[in-house]
């Protein structure tokens, strides 16, 4: 479906601008073959930014990784101000319906183990294994929070066996496991 969808309902640079918009900042080549995960290489910090606009109803916002610092007596000692930079990446009613296709991921899809895991809260996300089996990530999402998985070396030193659904036993676990624990406390 997405191979059709990019060749006939849109262009390869189309799907580049969005990814921008979405926060994708790594260098892509506009070519069809972008539409099956091949045209270059995402960082997982991208992805689940990117990921995190379907979440947020369409408006993506720049990750950040420190909200707030202590001294050891609880004195702030540096605090992120609040700054609502956040950009309209893809209207309401297409990220409603991402995630509702990403929700049977989890549902019944190749995320299915999460549901073992992690029962009690609404959550959408996609499974990826690379050509060669040598990374698997998961990157999911639910209202409140985005996250993601990744199970590989930066060198592809080690590739994994197991073929189709590998990111599904690898990485979509350790997001179920990840996410049972958070919404525990």
């Amino acid at each position: 479906v997405s191979a059709r969808l990019i060749t006939q309902h849109t262009t390869p640079s189309n799907v580049i601008e969005l990814a921008r918009r979405m926060g994708v900042k790594s260098p892509l080549r506009a070519v069809p073959a972008l539409s099956l995960g091949a045209g270059g290489e995402v960082t997982p910090l991208e992805m689940v930014s990117a990921f995190s606009t379907f979440a947020n109803e369409g408006v993506h916002h720049p990750p950040f990784y420190i909200t707030r610092i202590e001294d050891q007596y609880g004195n702030i000692i540096y605090e992120r101000k609040k700054v609502n930079i956040g950009v309209d990446a893809v209207s309401p009613k297409i990220a409603q319906t991402m995630t509702k296709f990403m929700q049977g991921t989890i549902d019944g899809g190749t995320g299915w183990r999460i549901r073992q895991l992690f029962k009690d809260c609404d959550a959408a996300g996609k499974t990826g294994t690379t050509n060669d089996f040598a990374d698997a990530w998961f990157i999911g999402f639910t209202p409140q929070l985005a996250a993601g998985m990744w199970v590989g070396f930066d060198d592809k030193r080690v590739t994994f066996t197991g073929g189709y659904g590998y990111a599904g036993e690898a990485a979509a676990p350790l997001w179920g496991r990840l996410m049972a624990k958070i919404y525990s406390n």
